[in-house]
């Protein structure tokens, strides 16, 4: 009974075995809790019929000891005499227990608070009808202990397939995911942890999971179980994957890089040049650049509403990227209030060739062209 009595003495319902003669063999610490007992009295003179309500009583003898004689077992409800005084309603099972040593049958008594039962039934339901997943573990070992229903409804496995086998999560995490979160999650276990990782559907395809767990702390304050919540969001991140895609689109539509002969760039810019534009600008120019053999590239902020530190540091930046490719930048659409801030910011503009208007930067560069081309000849 030792082992069997350290684990029921784990169960929240109330729990008691008792012999053939109604004496109680065991009862779990639940049921001393809800009766009143403590935990170094002594039950095993009493009889399991004592511990309810004098007035339940004769109703379990007359109706329920009967049934479970014809029938081999009986299920209904009875209330118990709680410690506090309080009479809780309660939903009783009576089972046969066979004795160990072929002698008469004892009996297994369970209780469970008709409150507790509607709770559950209602959890039950509204998990069944979630797409949340929930799960207990152990701290130690991340055997899973606990698994709602509604798992095989989510990802198409039954939950027992889960509590069978150690490795049937892990085994199904994408092997380009798993090293990291298995390490995150054994490394840091006292920690509340939040994972996406892709997970193996029953259907062979894979599903972004969003995994969230925390530790119940035990009397002793240490690490007794971990909680966590399961949930499918493949939809969300495909739709940030769509917004990534598009953004990256209108990124390029809103840097365009027109050229205007075989080794002359344009590039308007217009609106507002962030760090994330101002990297585009340099990605698509260099590209541009390299691609084409261009020999200038006119960068053209006439559109441009605002020139700070950042916007010139990012137009000097990317004219000394595109000098090491052999080619020169003309900077155009400079006015006057442009210009003043450029100074007031002491903006070293160095080699780069500024002009008022793109019809400027557009001359300068067949210009240069020209002559080189004469100097050639």
């Amino acid at each position: 009974m030792d082992d069997w009595g350290a684990l029921f003495d784990e169960v929240s319902d109330f729990v008691c075995f008792a012999g053939a003669d109604g004496k109680v063999v065991f009862l779990n610490k639940a049921g001393r809790r809800l009766v009143g007992i403590g935990a170094n009295e002594v039950v095993t003179e009493r009889r399991w019929l004592d511990l309810l309500p004098e007035e339940e009583r004769a109703h379990l003898r007359n109706e329920a000891l009967p049934s479970l004689q014809r029938e081999g077992a009986w299920r209904g409800r009875s209330a118990l005499a709680a410690a506090n005084g309080r009479t809780v309603p309660v939903a009783v099972s009576l089972l046969p227990r066979p004795a160990a040593d072929g002698g008469p049958a004892g009996l297994l008594v369970t209780m469970a608070r008709i409150e507790d039962v509607l709770t559950r039934s209602r959890l039950e339901r509204l998990l069944s009808a979630s797409r949340v997943v929930l799960y207990s573990a152990s701290t130690k070992d991340w055997t899973v202990s606990y698994l709602s229903a509604n798992v095989e409804e989510q990802f198409g496995y039954p939950a027992e397939a889960f509590l069978r086998d150690p490795n049937f999560w892990p085994d199904r995490i994408h092997p380009e995911d798993a090293p990291a979160v298995l390490s995150d999650m054994s490394g840091q276990v006292e920690k509340h942890q939040v994972h996406e990782y892709r997970f193996l559907h029953a259907d062979g395809t894979y599903r972004w999971v969003l995994d969230e767990t925390a530790i119940v702390k035990d009397e002793h304050g240490g690490g007794a179980e971990l909680i966590g919540v399961w949930q499918d969001v493949t939809e969300r991140k495909e739709a940030e994957r769509l917004l990534q895609e598009q953004a990256a689109t209108m990124m390029q539509f809103s840097t365009p890089l027109v050229p205007i002969s075989d080794d002359v760039l344009v590039m308007p810019i217009v609106g507002a040049l962030d760090a994330r534009r101002a990297e585009q600008v340099m990605t698509t120019l260099l590209d541009g650049v390299g691609k084409g053999q261009a020999r200038v590239a006119i960068l053209d902020i006439t559109g441009v509403s605002v020139v700070d530190t950042q916007v010139a540091d990012a137009l000097l930046r990317a004219a000394k990227a595109v000098a090491l490719l052999g080619a020169q930048v003309v900077i155009t659409g400079i006015r006057s209030e442009v210009a003043q801030t450029l100074v007031q910011l002491g903006a070293n503009m160095g080699d780069v060739v500024t002009r008022a208007t793109l019809q400027a930067g557009v001359a300068f560069a067949m210009q240069s062209r020209g002559s080189k081309g004469s100097r050639a000849q």
